[in-house]
């Protein structure tokens, strides 16, 4: 295996909006785009030579999937001087669909009053950095797999859903250096399961994610992570943990 680190800084246009699965009339948002969706932003650039989506024997699968046996780990973090706030926002939605069949018609049950969260972050920088095996990406995308990871990095145009807009300013791949059982220091949020959780020092609280995988209507497993830094606001910080597995990120890692 070849240890290599994609780091990827982006700037929001104004935040983004990346629903909790799993949730019916309220839609509250994840406070960090969790790692299908940054592995989906990278994608997304790349499917339109390829297609958005392929069959694997008889199951409809996105690109993104292709990805996966090269990415071993994706997170993200706030840069230094920025801060994001989560809320949620009252919206008009059409809800007759969800209805029983006899109230479909009636004008009191067609639209609904539906708190959406969203991540208000205009201006507001934040990195993506994706833990790479190079002999896997060499297979998946041939020799010149770097030059076209660093121009489907350029490429990333959104988070979640589509009015999520991003710049990138800009993305480097780094070779890097595998750690096992050692003390690290890290911004980037981490699976719960991935570190001694009795080490950990400084400020961070748990999100709950999912196990990546792009293949239709199969339902994902939940998976506890835990992001350093604060909620509320949301603010990246550093934190000292023993982790199992990590890839060197200068003088940070990435657990996983």
């Amino acid at each position: 295996m070849e240890p290599w680190v994609l780091r990827v800084f982006a700037e929001l246009a104004w935040g983004y909006s990346i629903r909790l699965p799993g949730y019916a009339k309220r839609q509250s948002s994840h406070t960090l785009p969790p790692p299908s969706t940054l592995i989906g932003a990278l994608a997304y650039p790349v499917a339109f030579g390829t297609g958005e989506c392929f069959l694997e024997g008889k199951n409809l699968v996105s690109s993104a999937q292709k990805f996966m046996s090269c990415i071993l780990a994706a997170s993200a973090r706030y840069t230094e001087n920025s801060v994001a706030s989560l809320t949620e926002d009252i919206n008009r939605y059409l809800i007759a669909q969800f209805q029983k069949k006899e109230r479909r018609k009636e004008p009191a049950y067609r639209f609904g009053a539906i708190p959406v969260g969203k991540v208000y972050a205009p201006s507001q920088e934040m990195e993506f950095v994706y833990a790479l095996d190079g002999e896997s990406c060499s297979k998946i995308f041939g020799d010149k797999w770097k030059e076209k990871l660093i121009s489907a990095s350029y490429s990333i145009i959104r988070l979640g859903s589509k009015e999520g807009i991003v710049s990138i300013k800009h993305a480097e791949l780094q070779k890097s250096k595998e750690i096992k059982g050692e003390k690290i220091t890290t911004p980037f949020y981490f699976p719960q399961d991935s570190v001694n959780l009795a080490t950990i020092k400084n400020e961070y609280y748990v999100e709950e994610f999912w196990e990546v995988d792009y293949t239709w209507r199969n339902v994902n497993a939940p998976r506890l992570y835990i992001v350093p830094g604060t909620r509320s606001p949301i603010r990246s910080k550093v934190v000292e943990v023993v982790a199992k597995r990590a890839f060197e990120v200068e003088k940070y890692a990435i657990p996983f």
